[in-house]
C-alpha cells in the first residue's frame, strides 16, 4: 500500500493529480468498486442496469471529479 500510496504522490507533485489523501483516495477506489461488485443485483434493481451496462462506465467519473 506504501508504494501505491507513493505512486499517486508522484503523479499529484507531477500535476496530474488533486493533492489528496493518497491512502484515502486508494480506499474510495476499493469501497465504490467493491459495492458495485457485491451489489451489482441491488444495482440493477434500482436503476435497470449492472455492471456489464452503462454503470460501469459512470463510474471513473465520479471518483476521478475528486481527484483530478
Amino acid at each position: 500500500m506504501d508504494e501505491k500510496a507513493k505512486v499517486i504522490r508522484a503523479w499529484q507533485e507531477a500535476g496530474k493529480l488533486r493533492k489528496v489523501d493518497p491512502y484515502h483516495m486508494i480506499f474510495s477506489i476499493w469501497a465504490t468498486t467493491q459495492h458495485y461488485a457485491d451489489f451489482d443485483a441491488q444495482v440493477q434493481a434500482v436503476l435497470g442496469e449492472g455492471l456489464s451496462g452503462k454503470v460501469a462506465s459512470k463510474m471513473p467519473p465520479a471518483i476521478s471529479r475528486r481527484c483530478f
